[in-house]
């Protein structure tokens, strides 16, 4: 997983992915701050970027065979979150066939917020 500022200005980034997710279905993404498990909230989707980050992607049984996963983001700016702080992202699969989600991986980064105006 990769996170790449945006140029928009600062908290707008775009996450790349690499993923197989060995079944039909959708992923998306969760975000928290950086070592605890206190969800990053965003002000449209109350603390899930479930429907901004959700991408219906290939999979195949061949583990070795990777599909692009890409979506915009942003950091917002306010009481713990200003300047730069640590995020960890979560891809989750909802599997198509029904059944519990799962993750699929998580990674670390150092982010800077949207400044408040």
């Amino acid at each position: 997983m990769h996170l790449v500022c945006d140029g928009g200005g600062y908290g707008q980034y775009q996450v790349y992915a690499y993923v197989n997710p060995g079944e039909s279905g959708y992923i998306y993404l969760k975000t928290f701050e950086g070592g605890g498990n206190a969800p990053i909230p965003d002000e449209d989707f109350a603390g899930s970027y479930k429907g901004e980050t959700t991408e219906y992607t290939g999979w195949s049984a061949d583990p070795h065979e990777q599909f692009l996963y890409n979506t915009p983001i942003s950091f917002p700016e306010g009481g713990f979150f200003s300047g730069t702080y640590a995020v960890r992202l979560e891809l989750w699969l909802v599997p198509q066939a029904g059944g519990a989600e799962r993750k699929l991986f998580e990674k670390y980064f150092n982010v800077r917020a949207v400044p408040v105006v």
